[in-house]
């Protein structure tokens, strides 16, 4: 969380997703005492006025007026504390352990404006700008000073497709902004967000939701306080999931992570007619990171509290001076993905046939419970296809879709080829939550692995992932994480190849050059022959002198290995070379020692060598490589050999060469 090895920009930009994630976590227990140094400030607390109403107008929905404009006054204060000792197994003195922490305050103008409405999906099209920003960071609450970068990065507009109930759907951001930009300013919606179900009972003051923000998923309960249909109390009671934690900083596994609501308690005050969304929202939460159980890794105290703004509008601001319609904002917004596979207003609420996507689930659900046949299974996984065909920035959900439903390989490995073919980067990122979560079935990492070596436009988080998956499990004595750290050295070899097919040596040479430092550094049978494969699998000319070593290995699988490896790399340039005539192909090859040319030091290996098997593997790799060196050589084999296998392949290669040359 605070690595301090990161640019200070990429640092802040970190610490305000993990400081935005404010309104979002539940009640479990903490002593008021221990918050009372943080709370110094006035208490958010805003009392309102609770008219008698009576139980068949409760609760209200909320309103979404198409034009409306609104501004609030947003404060939100955050400490997040973080103790590095808790990674070394030690248990947290919350008077005297050391904690490295930060202390933020930010103060805005939160401007609203409802765009539109699509009545069909029922979804609200809600615009969100922050001004007069203000941004103070420092160690501690007496040692702060103002944050210009922050305060930029603030003020962008974006826009927000909401559910009726309240419930972000959709966020569409300036092209410009970065990812860590995009959640910093999503985690204000999602602090705020405020649900109340538009099918509510009348008489119906309880009910629950599943939310989601920047760490993780959280169930969440809502309450109307008694004798008002407008005043709520939000409660944050569980963290389902956590999510986006430093898998690699963090050694996850060593570690298991959990979420823990300590305090949380939200005052929420829903906009009357001729109004908007919320008129107020005031809240305090107190969430921790549990390494063990009593050990305290992270933990984060916040307040929020957002109140009615009257003073004048700023003209000059996007929101307010903008007449695009809705449509038109969106299609500016989208991304050059969303553009050429024609997203409209129509199809951006993440539906299909009409039914949400949420419903697709619950069913998808129900019938595996059910034991449906696989034909239904099928149906089901189309339809999941068709989505992520469309919005594959959604993929996110998929590895906990296939955890918590316990999915059987054969279901998962379908859905994982999917992510395998959309290949957009949110559908990678999945297939590596995929491999590296522990909890995951060791079967169903497997296949992730796998899909993982046939991404076509592989990103870095996808390398890194890979690479430390295999640090993570290479010296394991346990068969299953050793089939798992192959597969991830053999995939990391077909993403080489993708680079080098592409031409793209910064990352090609990137990945050989680690591989050929695991080759190196691995003296097991095991390893050393996954790294040859995998050398093999780049294609890459470069590998011949790293493979050219162990054809002569006392070990024959690791012989063999490198032999077939060799016949996969291509020919470098300089000696594919077409000769006029069979002359000067004998000078050109006598010219050449054992040590100059791939071919001609294979045939001599296959002089030395006994093993019926090897020596075709050795005459196939040679015939693949179609050097011109070894043709007077192989036309010396034909007068002596007795294989009929080896005969027929020196014959058919000798005869095709001669045609063409």
């Amino acid at each position: 969380m605070n690595d301090t090895t990161q640019p200070k920009r990429s640092k802040k930009i970190f610490l305000v997703i993990a400081g935005l994630i404010i309104a979002g976590f539940g009640y479990h227990y903490w002593s008021q005492d221990d918050n009372d140094n943080f709370f110094k400030q006035k208490p958010f607390t805003k009392q309102h006025p609770r008219p008698m109403l009576t139980e068949r107008h409760c609760p209200i929905k909320l309103n979404w007026y198409t034009g409306a404009k609104q501004m609030y006054h947003l404060d939100i204060v955050k400490t997040d504390l973080t103790y590095p000792s808790a990674l070394e197994g030690q248990s947290i003195d919350k008077e005297h352990a050391y904690a490295l922490q930060i202390h933020m305050e930010i103060s805005a103008t939160l401007n609203i404006r409802i765009f539109g409405k699509n009545a069909v999906a029922d979804i609200i099209y809600f615009g969100c700008q922050l001004s007069n920003v203000n941004v103070r960071a420092g160690e501690s609450p007496d040692d702060l000073s103002r944050d210009e970068d922050l305060e930029t990065l603030f003020r962008p507009f974006f826009l927000i497709a909401m559910h009726k109930n309240g419930l972000p759907d959709q966020f569409y951001f300036p092209p410009h902004l970065d990812n860590q930009s995009r959640t910093s300013l999503s985690e204000i919606i999602f602090a705020l967000q405020t649900v109340v179900p538009s099918d509510a009972r009348p008489g119906q003051n309880k009910w629950r939701s599943n939310e989601q923000h920047a760490f993780g998923k959280f169930k969440v309960e809502y309450m109307l306080e008694p004798h008002s249909c407008q005043s709520l109390i939000k409660q944050n009671i569980r963290c389902t999931a956590l999510h986006d934690l430093d898998h690699a900083m963090l050694r996850t596994d060593q570690f298991q992570f959990r979420g823990i609501i300590e305090q949380s308690n939200h005052q929420i005050t829903l906009s009357a007619e001729n109004a908007s969304w919320i008129e107020s929202y005031a809240g305090e939460e107190t969430f921790a990171i549990f390494v063990s159980q009593h050990a305290v890794w992270y933990r984060r105290q916040t307040k929020i509290l957002l109140t009615p703004d009257q003073q004048y509008l700023d003209p000059e601001l996007f929101i307010w001076e903008t007449t695009m319609p809705v449509s038109d904002i969106i299609d500016a917004f989208a991304s050059h993905e969303e553009k050429k596979g024609g997203q409209t207003i129509q199809n951006s609420n993440r539906q299909s046939e009409g039914q949400p996507l949420s419903s697709r689930l619950e069913m998808f659900q129900k019938d595996i419970l059910a034991n449906v046949s696989q034909e239904v299974i099928l149906e089901h996984i189309q339809r999941l296809k068709q989505f992520l065909s469309k919005f594959p920035e959604e993929s996110g959900f998929i590895p906990d879709l296939i955890k918590n439903l316990n999915i059987n390989a054969n279901t998962a490995a379908q859905i994982i080829l999917i992510l395998e073919m959309i290949g957009h980067e949110e559908a990678q990122n999945a297939i590596s939550d995929i491999f590296l979560d522990y909890n995951q079935l060791p079967e169903i990492r497997l296949k992730a692995v796998i899909s993982a070596g046939g991404i076509s436009t592989p990103k870095p988080d996808l390398l890194d992932s890979l690479f430390r998956l295999i640090a993570q499990e290479q010296d394991s004595l346990d068969n299953l994480a050793m089939n798992r750290s192959d597969a991830a050295i053999l995939s990391l070899g077909l993403l080489n190849e993708t680079f080098y097919k592409a031409k793209n040596s910064v990352s090609a040479n990137f990945i050989h050059n680690r591989l050929i430092g695991l080759l190196e550094r691995y003296s097991d049978e095991r390893h050393v022959v996954a790294c040859i494969k995998a050398l093999g699998n780049a294609t890459m000319p470069e590998g011949e002198k790293y493979l050219i070593p162990y054809i002569n290995s006392e070990t024959p699988f690791i012989r063999q290995s490198a032999i077939k490896a060799l016949g996969r790399l291509d020919v470098p340039e300089k000696e594919n070379t077409i000769h006029d005539n069979d002359d000067t192909l004998s000078e050109n090859s006598d010219a050449r020692s054992i040590t100059d040319n791939v071919s001609v030091r294979l045939i001599y290996q296959y002089h030395q060598e006994n093993d019926p098997e090897i020596r075709q593997d050795i005459i196939k790799s040679v015939v693949k490589r179609r050097e011109p060196e070894a043709v007077h050589l192989l036309d010396d084999i034909l007068q002596e050999e007795t294989d009929d296998t080896i005969l027929d392949l020196i014959q058919s290669y000798l005869e095709s060469y001669l045609q063409l040359y």
